[in-house]
Order: C-alpha cells, then sequence, then structure tokens
C-alpha cells in the first residue's frame, strides 16, 4: 500500500497477509482483479457510520481504494470506483458517499472527480493513520443527485445530442446531454427505488434535459398511486417539452382509471401547455378501450388553445379515437368540430394509421379544409 494510503510500506509478505486477515477481511471490503490473469492487484471497499475517521452521516458510507504501483495510470481505478458507486447507492441504498485524499496525491484526486465526487472544502489531519503524520487529507462528497448526473454524462453520445436537439425547438442544445432513450429507461430502473433517486427528483428543476427524461421513466416506474401523483404534481410545472410530457407514462395509472379522471380534468385545463397536453395524453392512453365514454370526446374538442403542442396532442387524440372508436368519432370531422388545423391534422394522421380501412381514409379525404 504505501505512504499514499496513510500505510508504512509492508517489510514482508507475512505482514501483508496480517494486514489482510485483520484489516481486509470483513462483508465490505473487496480485491481488485487484473482482468487478463485474475491477478489480485489492490483492493476497494467501504466504510459505515461509526467506522470511518470523517463526519459521514448514518446512512452514507466512505469508499476507499488503492492499487498496486505497477497498474497506476491505467484507469484501473476509476473503473474499480465507478463499480463500487453503483454497488453503494443501487444495492446498499447509501444516501451519500464519501473519499478523501492526502493533498499531495492528486492522481487519486482526479480518480474521484472523473467518478463525480466534489470537493467539500473541508480537511482533516490524517494523525489517526498509521503513519501519524501531519498530512492535510481533503474530503470529497458524492451526492443522489451528483451520482445521477456523472453516470448520465458516461452515456453521452454528442452525435446523438445534435440530432435529439433539432427536434426539441423549446429545450436549449447545451442542456441536452445525449443519451439515448433505451439507455435511459435501463438507467430508471436501476435507480427507481433508491435514496439517490429520490433526491434527483427533489432537485427541481433540473439542469439538463436528459435528467428531466429520466425523472419521467423513473416517476413511470412508481407503483404506489398516491406516491406516484404526489411527485408527479411537482414535477409537471417543471416540463417544458413535448418529448418528456409524453414518455410520462406512470404504470400505476392502468389500474387507477376512476381515481384519475377528476385529475385529468384538472390538467386539461391549466395554464402550462405541457400540463394540459399530459392530461390530454393520458386520456387518450387509458379511456378509448373499456373505460370509453363518447364525452371524453367533447372534453377534448372544447379545449381552446393557439399552442402548437397543445392542436398536435388534440389532433393525435382525435386520429387515435378514430382507429378505436370509429362511429363516436367520426361526427366531430363531419361537422367539422374542432379548429382547422387540428381537423386537418387529425385527417393527416387517421390517414397514415394502420388501423384505419381504406373505405375509412376515402371518406376522410373528403372532409379536408382548404
Amino acid at each position: 500500500m504505501g505512504p499514499r494510503a496513510g500505510w508504512p510500506p509492508h517489510k514482508s509478505v507475512e505482514e501483508s497477509l496480517e494486514i489482510i486477515r485483520t484489516v481486509f477481511h470483513n462483508d465490505h471490503t473487496w480485491a481488485i482483479e487484473l482482468k487478463q490473469t485474475d491477478e489480485s492487484i489492490g483492493c476497494i471497499g467501504y466504510y459505515l457510520y461509526g467506522e470511518s475517521n470523517i463526519a459521514i452521516g448514518e446512512h452514507d458510507a466512505e469508499v476507499g481504494y488503492w492499487v498496486a504501483k505497477p497498474y497506476w495510470n491505467q484507469g484501473i481505478c476509476s473503473e474499480s470506483l465507478r463499480l463500487m458507486i453503483d454497488y453503494c447507492f443501487q444495492e446498499q441504498h447509501f444516501e451519500v458517499l464519501w473519499c478523501d485524499c492526502f493533498v499531495d496525491n492528486p492522481a487519486s484526486e482526479r480518480v474521484m472527480h472523473k467518478c463525480g465526487f466534489r470537493d467539500t472544502g473541508a480537511f482533516n489531519l490524517c494523525s489517526h493513520l498509521y503513519l501519524g503524520d501531519d498530512r492535510l487529507v481533503k474530503i470529497m462528497r458524492l451526492d443522489g443527485s451528483a451520482y445521477i448526473e456523472t453516470k448520465l454524462f458516461a452515456l453521452q453520445d454528442k452525435a446523438y445530442a445534435d440530432f435529439q436537439s433539432k427536434l426539441l425547438p423549446t429545450v436549449k442544445r447545451e442542456t441536452v446531454v445525449g443519451v439515448r432513450t433505451p439507455d435511459l429507461r435501463k438507467m430508471a430502473k436501476q435507480v427507481c427505488k433508491t435514496p439517490a433517486a429520490q433526491e434527483f427528483m427533489q432537485a427541481l428543476p433540473h439542469r439538463y434535459f436528459d435528467e428531466n427524461q429520466l425523472h419521467a421513466f423513473i416517476l413511470s416506474e412508481e407503483k404506489d398511486f398516491d406516491r406516484c401523483l404526489e411527485e408527479l404534481e411537482q414535477f409537471l410545472p417543471y416540463v417544458d417539452n413535448w418529448a418528456t410530457c409524453d414518455q410520462l407514462s406512470p404504470c400505476c395509472f392502468k389500474k387507477n382509471t376512476t381515481e384519475l379522471l377528476p385529475l385529468i380534468r384538472k390538467w386539461m385545463r391549466s395554464k402550462h401547455t405541457y400540463t394540459k397536453r399530459f392530461g390530454i395524453g393520458t386520456l387518450m392512453r387509458y379511456y378509448l378501450d373499456e373505460a370509453f365514454r363518447p364525452e371524453y370526446l367533447e372534453w377534448v374538442a372544447s379545449i381552446k388553445s393557439d399552442e402548437y403542442y397543445i392542436r398536435m396532442m388534440q389532433a393525435w387524440f382525435f386520429a387515435t379515437a378514430l382507429a378505436k372508436r370509429w362511429d363516436a368519432t367520426l361526427p366531430y370531422i363531419e361537422q367539422h368540430r374542432l379548429h382547422p388545423w387540428t381537423h386537418n391534422k387529425t385527417i393527416q394522421k387517421a390517414i397514415k394509421s394502420y388501423r384505419i380501412t381504406d373505405e375509412q381514409k376515402a371518406s376522410l379525404r373528403a372532409f379536408r379544409v382548404k
């Protein structure tokens, strides 16, 4: 190990074995092995509240690691620390992770920064360590929000960000990280039940579009209806684009359609564009099949708005209604009950649908407004 980790150099193999038996033989310390040979080249682990020499919270942990000198500067510590961080947040559900290093060990500090740890501005004397010297120790911290942001940037695809931002005129390019939707969904499933996710969801407004997307996917995993509604009401005012609005589809809604209906009406009366759009989209998603009632068509038709993203959702709603409830919906087209732009967009979308017959498409074409 050596002075960089606060230990005197070992003088024999026997001394090293004794340290392994007395210090590292526990349930939360692991060997770091070289992939090519399975050779042990270091170790990594964490200290719990009451074990750490720095002031950590009751639900926190302090992470420590070291790698033998021949394997420095090969990315091994960074890779190992990232895996340990995932384990600590996703499996052990710690709230905050801590790490420290001597002020004269910039290499270790770089590893911590790469993995998302941030300076606290605090220092400790290392007199409690085995060397008993008075070097300063820099204390680093990683909370749930910083952990999630770091994971998002690890999944960044800049070319995809450039493409995606062109589809999001209401979102600034610099806020688009460029994480693909399957990766966001996977990440949401990994973190949704962790304290890190709860901290992240309380940190509103988010800075990045991808954080909003992840927030929507985490919310969509929530199975408790009341809890979902509480978190949803906090989040909806911060939704600022059509993509996040449309990705937001909580799995608990399907089993709670009776309780959901008055909330949908409230959302559709909102002055906030994407709350209103969310209300229309939720009505479309859950109330055009078994739960359908003809009055729902009137709810959407009666919405008056000049907002493009609301009119577009109205058109999407009526095109879907034509596919699922043709007889009930067709009079709204025949009688030109919708705004002319929405009317034509509805017909355009319906004609492209595979769920509408050729005969139905032909009749719809006759109702286009010039």
